[in-house]
């Protein structure tokens, strides 16, 4: 896959793959190792393919009646135990505010990214997922250098001027992908 995307001039950039199947947060350990287990294929694969990080969206079956509380403190156990891989692996696992009720704002995103203190785990922004409940600039604001991707922000311009939006509310959008670029361009 690797020879075929440089053949084809493409670069591959990160690894996804779904983790319903093993939730960083659940209370139970063996749900949890399974989490684990495809954190670490997915850093295995994304070592291999030549991609520099993988998506992990983190959380628990928050609308199934898990304790967002307990979830938090098992996703930053988790992903304490698996520390010492993700930096050996040299490749950065960028945490992604999902729909699923874990990252209920920014600073729940960036006070585990700090709190985990590694140049390996970062944040994955994906504006789509917060626009319906929350101020996307702030989220990029408060996030700052602690993001590793971002996407939907220029689609969401996108649509917002294909939909013939208040001038205003996209040039709001504008300023924070030009905040987001300066962030990156601080680092």
């Amino acid at each position: 896959i690797a020879k075929q995307a440089k053949d084809a001039g493409l670069e591959i950039v990160g690894v996804s793959c779904s983790m319903y199947t093993g939730q960083l947060g659940s209370t139970d350990a063996a749900v949890r190792e399974a989490g684990k287990d495809i954190v670490r294929k997915q850093l295995f694969l994304a070592k291999h393919l030549g991609a520099d990080n993988i998506l992990v969206p983190p959380g628990a079956d928050i609308a199934g009646g898990d304790s967002i509380k307990t979830a938090y403190e098992m996703v930053e156990k988790s992903l304490t135990e698996l520390k010492s891989e993700i930096e050996e692996s040299g490749v950065c696992v960028a945490l992604e505010n999902i729909w699923n009720g874990f990252f209920t704002s920014p600073f729940d995103m960036a006070r585990m990214v700090d709190k985990l203190d590694s140049a390996y785990i970062k944040a994955y922004y994906d504006v789509g997922n917060t626009v319906a409940f929350s101020d996307t600039v702030s989220w990029i604001e408060i996030l700052e250098n602690r993001i590793n991707r971002m996407i939907g922000q220029l689609g969401g311009i996108r649509t917002m001027l294909r939909e013939n939006r208040y001038c205003g509310d996209i040039l709001v959008q504008v300023a924070a992908v030009n905040a987001a670029l300066n962030a990156f361009n601080r680092e």
